[in-house]
């Protein structure tokens, strides 16, 4: 059985602990082995996200829902198995 991961990287305005809780909670949810790293770099947190099942559209749901603006920075997949 082959299985699709994917890796991506936005650039984000997440800029408190709340919105990280609930990005990664509803993440996690959704996909539980996926890695998540939040980088804070002033105003604008670049957010990774690795070892996804996610798709692109379902993310964005999640930061539509969790009032995050966003700017995609990397999209990439890789097949396993």
């Amino acid at each position: 059985m082959n299985s699709e991961l994917k890796k991506y990287a936005f650039k984000t305005d997440i800029s408190s602990v709340y919105q990280i809780f609930w990005v990664t909670y509803d993440i996690l949810n959704i996909s539980p082995n996926t890695d998540l790293d939040f980088n804070t770099q002033g105003a604008v947190t670049i957010m990774s996200i690795t070892n996804t099942n996610l798709s692109y559209s379902g993310i964005l749901l999640i930061f539509n829902k969790n009032n995050i603006e966003y700017e995609n920075v990397l999209n990439k997949s890789r097949e396993i198995g």
